[in-house]
């Protein structure tokens, strides 16, 4: 029984040293400056958080973006786990044009928080925005 014990330490040890590091897929080298998020403003209408933002690119290629949503905890008032909301692909005719995004907040009670970061179409990432909290301003009946 003692014979097969050190071989599947030693190879467990091998795996958990070789899942450190980076958790991110490495990003293209290029001249251009990164994607970025150059103005962005915010509003709750209702059920919908409003989202008007424009983005920039160095790259000829376009631009989109990625938006996370992570509920908020009610008893300790902090952010949950952050799971990807929304990806959009780049693309040409939204550098520097204004874009309305409207993100859905239908969710009784729940209050939401999202960050947004833009995408060139060399998939190389942008800064995270500021993190928005939002909570649907229509009252549910109990």
């Amino acid at each position: 029984m003692r014979k097969w014990l050190i071989p599947v330490a030693v190879v467990g040890m091998a795996l958990m040293l070789a899942g450190c590091g980076r958790k991110e897929p490495p990003m293209p080298v290029a001249d251009t400056a990164p994607p970025a998020i150059v103005s962005m403003t915010h509003s709750v209408q209702v059920n919908a958080l409003v989202v008007d933002m424009v983005l920039s690119a160095g790259d000829p290629g376009g631009v989109g973006y990625e938006i996370d949503r992570a509920p908020i905890d009610p008893y300790c008032n902090c952010v949950g786990f952050w799971r990807q909301y929304r990806a959009e692909q780049a693309r040409p005719q939204w550098v520097g044009t204004k874009l309305k995004v409207l993100l859905d907040l239908r969710g009784g009670k729940l209050e939401y928080a999202f960050r947004i970061r833009a995408v060139d179409s060399m998939g190389r990432l942008g800064p995270w925005s500021k993190v928005i909290r939002a909570r649907s301003q229509l009252k549910l009946e109990e």
